[in-house]
């Protein structure tokens, strides 16, 4: 064992808490306590401050804040942990400084600080791992190192290995200049909330030189968890230094909430031969984790194409909104392999190819993608415009090539649609195109998302078109969609249907027409609204709902629809058939007359002769009806039933004929509906659910003789749950309410009489108010459709010829019988109409209808009436509706 007043060579088994040695030479007082104490271990200070200390023959040394507080061991020279041989020094909550300093030069050398302890290296250097040795320094629990001027991981020589870790909150280092891998292997672990600072430049894989057999540059950077930060004040490099040829390699990780900053840029691949990579979240074909970030202004990959460097950004992390605002230059790949979000926000003009093979990349700006990359898209993968419209130089398509959402303004007005511009070829593998459509708020007029491919096309291309009902002024026919400069051998075919407004779209290739409507070039693709199935005997088969694809989801798409051509007429949606039915039954499905509710004209008390009418009456009905709309293309049919109930509150008299009642009723009723097309032979169907409550009041002029005038009126509110389910389509749900009332007059006459029988004609007249009507409503598709026949009034005349009378055998029974036959003549001011867009139709062929009404009303007892009748009214255009009535009511 050597002591010089510069240095110490300690021992075997020397730990820092045991034995003082003070006055006596080292050599004596270690040499004398180990062989008294056999194998006690001792500890001694350096003979005065600033001396040069060498830790090394497998000694480890503890420096606590409670012991070892000369001056000679909290002020160094060097120190040097680990040289020749084996050296080991932790330093426990206490502070010490020194100069230039080595942990593992040529042998082992291992420096813990823990329990907030500070290193304070005076502006000079700190080696990790030097000249074929192998340092590991470990910061952590608060403590921090700070003033170096370099602090070298990894260093000189090509088995030289330098492993450093900074890990918890408040630990950090602070350099002026960091390199990780010089010319050796390196290795940086920033952890759970570590930081180091770097003032100038950091380096990982650095090699100034041409490498030397015996020498490489190897440098990894793990940046992982929360408050983890590397912060760089000029440039962060990977891979290299100079272009000279010297296969350096670089590799920066970034994960769970770790953070990189760098003040000026990131630069990758510098040395020829070099392989530099950042990875966001997880390696690639490893775990994908939460990412990490990135800030810093730029991102350069390779300088040049031609120094054979390989330079990589990697993106394999779980995060659903990842940004990265930093532009990326250079030469390089860009990868995204994990299932999370990352959006690209900067000037992005790198040349090389970008891969997704996994998860979704979106621009987060109108430069996010680069017009000088090549893009691939796998299987599963989503590559998002996200609104922005994007320049690449060529497009291959496994996966989804998304639009995304219009952009807005601060006013919420859509701006311009996207589109997407291919400066080279675009092939798909059955790949799946996603467009939007918005309306172009300067021009009022409506736009579509646009892929524009000046190269060649081809493959087949799966094609959704969403938001085609925004427009809401002017129609999408003739919109081009796909618009191909070179050869146009790919296929578009549509996966949903295609509805916007009132019609149903197509998308088409050009064709060359007589008509000047635009849709000239059949290299381009287009919407329009007038088409017709190849065989239009077959109806299309309704394909299962698209679904965006979602990570791990392998079922197939549905298969695309049979084929379609150019055709004359506009194809009208079949939905617009069921919003009608569904208007029309929520204003007619309550709509009474005086002897639907009463089932007789009048009868006689037996037992005091005085006349009443039954305080308690039940009416169900059930019907159909049949109807096109005014394009003549929808046929709509539609079933309902109606259940009523009601009942007189008071009777009174103002004289000695006439009577008044006075009475509540409510009921429920349900209206079933399918529309059906004749064109496309698209299907919708319709529901009507709701309940109605609400007064009436009668008045007989002469209640004793059963004949002359008589005035009903009634009033309703009415309130309805409305659906609507297009083919392919998702179902609308809205809701209707408004008041119905009713006027309503008669006069009996008695034509002839016998003993057992009369006969009686009633002329009639009725006045009713249809003022149901429903709120505006956006279909999920963007259509905005709204009620037009609002406050029709219905007129009908009619007459009515029935006649009373028992058989001999109910003679003294009162029991009495009374079949009818009844015409009527009904005239609607305003029909039934709806609007899709602005785009109106209406039901055709009701504004005037004849009716026919015949049934039986019974008295069976004093108590107890009955009453049936089946109606038939015939409109015009093919109008028809079919009701059946059965009614009950009971006297108490």
């Amino acid at each position: 064992m050597l002591l010089a007043t510069t240095g110490l060579i300690a021992p075997t088994g020397l730990l820092a808490e045991e034995v003082r040695c003070e006055s006596e030479s080292a050599t004596y007082c270690v040499e004398k306590k180990l062989k008294a104490a056999n194998n006690v271990m001792a500890t001694w200070t350096p003979t005065a401050p600033d001396s040069d200390v060498l830790i090394n023959k497998n000694a480890h040394v503890i420096l606590s804040a409670k012991e070892n507080n000369e001056l000679g061991w909290r002020e160094f020279g060097s120190l040097t942990v680990g040289e020749g041989t084996k050296g080991e020094l932790t330093i426990r909550g206490r502070t010490i400084k020194s100069s230039e300093s080595a942990i593992g030069d040529g042998a082992v050398g291992i420096v813990t600080l823990t329990e907030g302890a500070q290193w304070d290296l005076s502006g000079e250097n700190l080696f990790v791992g030097k000249n074929n040795g192998d340092g590991t320094l470990t910061v952590n629990e608060g403590s921090q190192i700070t003033n170096i001027d370099e602090l070298r991981i990894g260093e000189f020589y090509a088995d030289a290995k330098g492993l450093t870790t900074i890990e918890g909150e408040n630990s950090s280092i602070r350099s002026g200049w960091t390199v990780v891998g010089d010319q050796a292997e390196g290795r940086l672990d920033i952890l759970n909330g570590g930081q180091l600072f770097v003032r100038e430049h950091m380096n990982i894989g650095y090699v100034g030189k041409t490498l030397t057999t015996n020498r490489k540059g190897n440098g990894v950077v793990n940046v992982e968890g929360e408050n983890s930060l590397l912060e760089v004040g000029t440039s962060l490099i990977l891979g290299g230094f100079k272009t000279t040829p010297n296969d350096a390699k670089g590799e920066l990780n970034i994960s769970n909430g770790g953070k990189v900053k760098a003040g000026e840029k990131i630069r990758l691949g510098i040395g020829t031969g070099s392989i530099a990579t950042i990875n966001i979240g997880g390696k690639p074909g490893e775990t994908a984790q939460e990412a990490g970030s990135i800030e810093t202004p730029l991102i350069v990959l390779s300088d040049t194409n031609q120094n054979n460097s390989t330079a990589t950004l990697n993106f394999n992390h779980t995060s659903d909104d990842y940004s990265l605002n930093a532009a990326i230059e250079g030469y390089g790949n860009v990868n995204h392999s994990g299932p999370g979000r990352t959006q690209l926000s900067g000037d992005n003009r790198y040349t090389g190819n970008t891969h997704i093979s996994r998860g979704t990349l979106s621009a987060g700006s109108v430069t996010g993608f680069s017009p000088n990359s090549d893009f691939t898209v796998g299987d599963g993968a989503t590559l998002d415009l996200n609104g922005y419209s994007q320049t690449i130089q060529s497009l291959q398509l496994g996966g989804t090539l998304s639009f995304g959402d219009p952009l807005v303004n601060r006013d919420a007005l859509a701006l311009s649609s996207s589109v997407l511009t291919v400066r080279g070829d675009y092939a798909s593998d059955n790949g799946l195109l996603i467009l939007n459509t918005t309306q172009d708020q300067v021009q009022q007029k409506p736009v579509v998302n646009q892929l524009n491919v000046s190269g060649s096309t081809t493959g087949t291309t799966r094609v959704v078109l969403k938001e085609l009902g925004s427009v809401a002024v002017g129609d999408l026919n003739g919109a081009r969609v796909v618009q191909v400069a070179g050869d146009s051998t790919g296929e578009f075919v549509a996966q949903n249907r295609l509805v916007a407004g009132a019609y149903d779209y197509a998308l088409l290739r050009g064709v060359e027409s007589e008509n000047d409507d635009g849709i000239m070039d059949s290299n381009h693709w287009y919407l329009v609204n007038t088409w017709a199935p190849v065989d239009d005997t077959d109806p299309i088969d309704e394909p299962d709902p698209i679904i965006e694809p979602k990570e791990g989801d392998q079922k197939p798409l549905p298969t695309p629809s049979p084929g379609i051509e150019r055709a004359s007429a506009v194809v009208m949606r079949p939905e617009m058939g069921a919003y009608l039915a569904n208007r029309r039954a929520a204003n007619t499905l309550f709509a009474t007359r005086l002897h639907d509710r009463l089932g007789e004209t009048q009868y006689i008390d037996p037992i005091s002769g005085e006349t009443r009418v039954t305080s308690l009456w039940l009416r169900n009905v059930g019907g159909h009806t049949r109807f096109h709309d005014r394009s003549g293309q929808l046929s709509s049919q539609s079933n309902r039933y109606v259940v009523q109930i009601g009942g007189d509150l008071a009777q009174w008299s103002s004289g000695q004929e006439d009577r008044w009642h006075l009475g509540v009723m409510t009921g429920y009723a349900n209206s079933q509906s399918n529309t059906r097309s004749s064109l496309s032979h698209y299907r919708a169907d319709g529901t009507v659910s709701g309940y109605s409550a609400g007064l009436y009041a009668t008045w007989y002029a002469d209640n004793a003789a059963k004949q002359g005038t008589w005035i009903d009126a009634w009033v309703l509110y009415n309130w309805f749950d409305n659906t609507v389910r297009g083919q392919s389509l998702a179902e609308e749900r809205y809701r209707s309410k408004g008041v119905t009332a009713s006027l309503e007059m008669g006069h009996t006459v008695k034509l002839t009489e016998q003993p057992r029988l009369s006969y009686w004609l009633q002329p009639q007249a009725q006045l009713i108010w249809m003022g149901v009507s429903a709120d505006d409503h956006r279909e999920d598709n963007g259509t905005w459709v709204r009620d037009k026949g609002k406050g029709n009034l219905q007129s009908r005349l009619g007459v009515k010829a029935f006649m009373q009378g028992y058989s001999i055998r109910d003679e003294g029974k009162d029991r009495l019988f009374q079949p009818f036959v009844e015409l009527n003549w009904l005239h609607n001011t305003r029909n039934d109409a709806v609007s899709m867009n602005e785009i109106s139709s209406s039901v055709d062929g009701a504004k005037n209808i004849a009716e026919l009404r015949t049934g039986v009303e019974a008295k069976i007892n004093s108590r107890l009436h009955l009453w049936g009748n089946i109606g038939q009214q015939i409109g015009s255009e093919g109008f028809s509706d079919t009701q059946a009535v059965l009614g009950l009511k009971l006297r108490f």
